[in-house]
């Protein structure tokens, strides 16, 4: 189609519309860019409000009988940006958190040489104090719980070994996730998709401390009551990872070690074949 059929056969509705699309398309990207720019650098910046703001303006100048172009037209003028930029701190005090941790979602990673050598010196004692502390944490509740299963009735004592005890810290350890993933859909704002299948696989990855990375807090977002609520509930269910690993390794040893009597060892058969060939040089 040529520019004379185009101007022909178009309306003046329809060329509103098409520059109204067009002018939403860039301005979306724009906002997609400066919203990236910033969380990359745990900026917190109110540019969602001026989207906000554009949407509720121009909806309402449509009910109000205005043509599509005017409304956009009105609604980008007078769209509200919301207080300036600020670093946001919370957003790198979760990060540590992250480093410590050694889960490391990978949405934000050190890039400059003064950033890696702090993560080089810094990060990896953090990280040997976080475990020395989980390790220590495990083993006090694990004391302590036993204790008391111990003292109790005689039907709980077995609950302090073996298969019975493997299985009431594996069922802590599920009630807990499911405990982080209501408490974590009741505080967050940005989910999408399947929150509750999703949020069941973020706290699946950041117990275990695999942190994928394909599901993570946005650095722009993140407050401090996340920091005072998720952090505590996660360290929580690292300790309760640890015990039931704790539980599960004494069986699988002990299970182990009663199975190596029947099987052939290896260092017994080439002492075995050794003495043989010894005591035949002798006999010789």
């Amino acid at each position: 189609m040529n520019l004379t059929d185009f101007m022909t056969n178009c309306t003046s509705d329809e060329i509103n519309k098409i520059t109204t699309d067009n002018n939403k398309y860039w301005n979306l990207n724009e906002e997609n860019q400066l919203n990236t720019e910033v969380t990359h650098n745990w900026v917190k910046c109110n540019y969602a409000n001026r989207a906000n703001s554009y949407i509720t303006k121009i909806n309402k100048y449509i009910e109000e009988g205005k043509d599509e172009a005017t409304s956009h037209e009105l609604a980008q003028d007078e769209a509200e940006v919301g207080e300036q930029c600020s670093l946001n701190s919370a957003a790198g005090a979760w990060f540590w958190f992250t480093v410590m941790t050694t889960i490391g979602y990978g949405n934000a990673v050190p890039t400059s040489t003064g950033a890696r050598l702090m993560i080089y010196s810094f990060g990896f004692f953090s990280i040997l104090a976080f475990t020395t502390s989980i390790g220590h944490a495990a083993s006090v509740m694990l004391i302590i719980v036993d204790k008391m299963y111990g003292n109790s009735h005689k039907y709980f004592k077995h609950l302090t070994h073996g298969f019975p005890a493997v299985l009431v810290w594996f069922v802590a350890l599920l009630a807990w996730l499911f405990v982080i993933t209501g408490v974590h859909i009741w505080y967050e704002k940005y989910l999408d998709g399947n929150p509750f299948l999703d949020t069941v696989w973020w706290t699946y990855a950041s117990i275990t401390t695999i942190g994928f990375g394909d599901i993570h807090k946005p650095n722009n977002i993140i407050d401090w009551g996340e920091i005072f609520i998720f952090g505590p509930m996660l360290m929580l269910g690292f300790v309760l990872l640890g015990n039931f690993l704790i539980k599960l390794a004494a069986v699988l040893m002990k299970y182990f070690k009663s199975a190596s009597k029947y099987l052939p060892s290896l260092e017994r058969g080439i002492d075995e074949g050794t003495n043989g060939k010894y005591q035949e040089s002798e006999a010789d």
